[in-house]
């Protein structure tokens, strides 16, 4: 059987020439046509990102009637069309690569052709703002920070009324709570990567606490006699404290204790009045707090009489000095 390789398609008169032994001959003459090789094309090698790793394919075949698409993930709206979405799986995204092949179909008499195309994916932006916060409702303003991959920079927001005071679009900022922040016992902060090129950007939350503020406040009487000894009393709620004064007197039996005395100097009682005041201790975040109280030092009374001694049945005269 003579076979022959036809290297370029279209079509070829091929002629059968047979001689006879008697040195006759026969001619048969047919017309053969070569189909062209299918081509498949898959296009260019890509990168996406990982939290945007969706890509529109963009194939080609010629000299066949169609083609398929073969890969992991999924093809939408079918793997049959040649520019369909492809969708890695979250496995691929994690290897950080994926092969997709398109073949031919519908080839009549040739076999099929495969291409292939190889998607890369990048690592995608990452933000991290750190852990939740407690602070406390008098604070001023809470500084953030925030830490990022991948993308050139952030922009926050709150989730309250309060405002940034330096620049939302810094790493580093602070923000200033309202006042109906600290009234509703907390807010979130949201930090977003921008600059994020082909990717999704990502975002990280804060959630900040607000404590109560701390209390301070004394009983005590606001007066006494000279001679005697202060009783005071701090109610604060950090149970923690230190009494002070600018008299010259001492506390008994200590200064940090909540219940104590005062004992007034003379130097406090010839000035008539003494300032007693109790700062708060232990205030965690919160500002330090105190209370004063004035309290007037009153000279005591003397008490001195004279008599006149009398006899038995008479009358004793006494004379107050």
């Amino acid at each position: 059987k003579p076979k022959n390789t036809y290297i370029n398609s279209g079509s070829y008169i091929v002629t059968l020439i047979t001689t006879s032994a008697s040195g006759c001959k026969d001619t048969s003459t047919q017309t053969v046509n070569m189909q062209t090789l299918p081509i498949s094309d898959a296009g260019n090698d890509t990168i996406r990102c990982a939290n945007n790793p969706n890509v529109l394919l963009n194939g080609k075949v010629t000299n066949a009637g169609g083609g398929k698409w073969v890969g992991s993930g999924v093809f939408a709206p079918s793997n049959t069309i040649l520019n369909p979405t492809y969708t890695a799986t979250a496995a691929a995204i994690k290897n950080g690569v994926d092969t997709l092949l398109l073949i031919s179909t519908n080839n009549a008499l040739c076999p099929a052709d495969t291409d292939k195309v190889i998607l890369h994916f990048s690592p995608a932006p990452t933000v991290n703002v750190g852990k939740d916060l407690i602070v406390c409702k008098d604070t001023s303003k809470i500084p953030v920070c925030a830490t990022i991959t991948i993308a050139t920079g952030v922009t926050w927001k709150s989730l309250g009324t309060g405002v940034f005071v330096t620049d939302s679009t810094q790493l580093c900022t602070s923000y200033k709570p309202s006042k109906s922040d600290t009234l509703a016992g907390s807010v979130i902060l949201f930090a977003t990567t921008t600059g994020n090129a082909d990717c999704l950007p990502s975002r990280d939350s804060l959630h900040i606490t607000f404590t109560s503020i701390v209390n301070v406040n004394i009983i005590a009487n606001d007066s006494i006699c000279s001679g005697h000894t202060i009783p005071v009393e701090a109610i604060v709620t950090t149970n923690s404290g230190t009494w002070s004064t600018t008299g010259t007197g001492y506390y008994s039996p200590s200064q940090t204790s909540l219940k104590s005395f005062y004992l007034p100097s003379k130097t406090d009682s010839v000035n008539g009045k003494v300032l007693l005041i109790f700062t708060s201790g232990n205030n965690g975040n919160c500002l330090i707090r105190s209370d004063s109280v004035v309290v007037s030092i009153l000279p005591s009374p003397v008490a001195n009489f004279t008599s006149v001694t009398g006899c038995e049945d008479q009358e004793a005269t006494f004379t107050d000095i």
